[in-house]
């Protein structure tokens, strides 16, 4: 889980939240569009464009896990309270860090909007894995 907070500070801070997705209770796709800050594989005229990453947020016990997927899914007819409130409260965030909590397998997006900054958490915990978002004041 290091790696993959690390990845998505290198590649992925800076980038604003444009969309989410909650195709089930255990999965969430955020839509991020900005510029890749990583420039070491790609030519200079690739990383001034901006671009669209779709990242898995899954809390699945058997398959919790963060990941870039290729597209994303097709959103319910009626979407679950837990996406309505990160589409009215946190479209275009920017993700300004990504992090473990405690070095643990807790990972946190942390986001600033308009109305404050806020994270989500992906708690990976067996049986206990879910999805979090807190406020600046660590309130749920």
């Amino acid at each position: 889980m290091r790696r993959v907070a690390e990845v998505i500070q290198r590649r992925l801070v800076g980038h604003r939240l444009e969309r989410c997705v909650q195709p089930d209770g255990e999965r969430v796709v955020l839509s991020l569009y900005g510029r890749s800050l990583e420039t070491e594989t790609e030519t200079e005229s690739e990383s001034d464009q901006n671009r669209k990453v779709f990242l898995l947020l899954c809390c699945r016990p058997e398959a919790a896990r963060a990941a870039q997927v290729e597209r994303l899914p097709k959103a319910p007819p009626n979407p679950p309270a837990f996406v309505s409130w990160l589409r009215s409260h946190m479209k275009g965030a920017r993700l300004i860090s990504s992090s473990l909590l405690s070095d643990d397998r807790i990972l946190a997006l942390r986001f600033e909007t308009h109305e404050g900054e806020f994270q989500i958490l992906l708690a990976l915990l067996g049986v206990r894995s879910n999805l979090y978002v807190i406020n600046a004041e660590g309130q749920v």
